[in-house]
């Protein structure tokens, strides 16, 4: 995942750590996703309900993550509000957990789901027991 990094500096990474995909927290244009398109690496575009982007005005990302105002903070927002949501699959994120991912995928029809703060047993702690739960909520619905 990456915010406020350049873009040579977000190839430079993803080589040197050899993955293929990118999570972008503050691309700026098409042709910022095309750079990254041209060194290889596919890209997930994220973009947070704060801000001033339409998410039906997509920039060729590969997929679009859509957060809530503010990435990071573990805050809900509304997943039904379909003016905030792209069409065709797109992750959720944004104060997911296991007690309500299931009913935000089925409120937001996502097609993943992103967490973070939702799995901590404090602040940057993963909790196994929590992401375990997590799991077993996405898996168990429908």
């Amino acid at each position: 995942m990456f915010t406020g990094t350049g873009i040579a500096d977000i190839v430079s990474a993803a080589k040197t750590a050899g993955i293929d995909v990118v999570q972008v927290h503050d691309l700026r244009s098409a042709d910022e996703v095309a750079a990254l398109h041209d060194a290889g690496l596919r890209v997930v575009r994220a973009l947070n309900t704060g801000s001033s982007g339409d998410p039906a005005t997509g920039f060729g990302e590969d997929l679009l993550l859509v957060d809530g105002a503010v990435a990071g903070a573990g805050v809900t927002w509304d997943w039904q509000d379909r003016s905030l949501l792209p069409s065709g699959q797109w992750i959720l994120a944004g104060g997911l957990d296991p007690d309500n991912v299931a009913h935000a995928l089925d409120a937001s029809g996502a097609w993943g789901v992103d967490v973070s703060s939702g799995i901590e047993s404090s602040r940057g702690v993963k909790d196994p027991e929590l992401m375990a739960a997590f799991v077993t909520a996405v898996r168990g619905r429908g």
